[in-house]
């Protein structure tokens, strides 16, 4: 039992001293190198913590390996870009002035659903509020807001101004979104005529965002986003 207590004590501290020269980062912050390292080194120094039979050099050799090795590779990394690129990747812009960039965002395995989780988080509701939403390579995803956006309050210069509105997507990837329609009380036909208006097919719709006040964030593959008024259903909105 004295054994095992002071092999654990050791790889503690060696892991700790690791992880402290690799660089303080948190696990939000941290690259794909980061967290492949962190995985492997936090597996190695589990074994021989328990297993006996294990020489202890034998579990802090490997630790100290992976650690020149990631110095080495962060070296080249500083040193070329697309050394940089192949190990940490590189930013992916999601949305642009044109609108959603469809293709980026399936290549990313992401839905609408998680873009505009992202962007409500940011403090952004509706996506004409959003210039450029780029996914960086710690798998963050930065916001930037059109120019018309603030940081100023509105008690600040003494202004009114009505209460933002939750947007809905009504279509997503070319699938309407029954229970967001009848949140308005739309019906399907609805959207169908608005498409029609459009000169669009459903499957073309990459998204279709619809507020109470009758603001339409449309954008479809063969056209960059459009910021459209059109009321559809009566006009209620049903409570959440």
């Amino acid at each position: 039992m004295t054994i095992i207590v002071l092999r654990s004590i050791i790889i503690y501290v060696i892991v700790l001293l690791v992880i402290r020269v690799m660089g303080k980062r948190q696990i939000a912050q941290m690259q794909p190198l980061d967290v492949v390292i962190t995985l492997i080194i936090a597996d190695l120094a589990t074994i021989p913590m328990s297993d006996l039979t294990i020489p202890l050099l034998n579990g802090i050799l490997p630790l100290f390996v992976l650690t020149i090795m990631h110095f080495i590779i962060t070296l080249f990394a500083c040193k070329s870009l697309k050394v940089r690129n192949f190990v940490n990747g590189h930013a992916v812009i999601l949305i642009g002035p044109e609108g959603i960039l469809e293709e980026n965002i399936k290549n990313l395995n992401m839905t609408i659903a998680d873009l505009m989780e992202a962007c409500r988080c940011a403090g952004y509701l509706s996506l004409d509020n959003v210039l450029y939403a780029i996914m960086e390579t710690n798998g963050n995803i930065s916001i930037i807001p059109v120019s018309n956006e603030t940081a100023l309050t509105r008690s600040d210069l003494n202004i009114n101004k009505k209460e933002a509105l939750l947007p809905y997507i009504l279509i997503s990837d070319g699938k309407i979104s029954t229970e967001n329609l009848k949140v308005f009380n739309i019906e399907e036909k609805e959207i169908i005529d608005f498409l029609q208006e459009q000169e669009t097919k459903l499957k073309d719709v990459i998204v279709l965002q619809y507020s109470k006040d009758g603001k339409i964030y449309f954008q479809t593959k063969q056209k960059d986003k459009q910021i459209l008024q059109h009321r559809l259903g009566n006009g209620e909105q049903r409570p959440i």
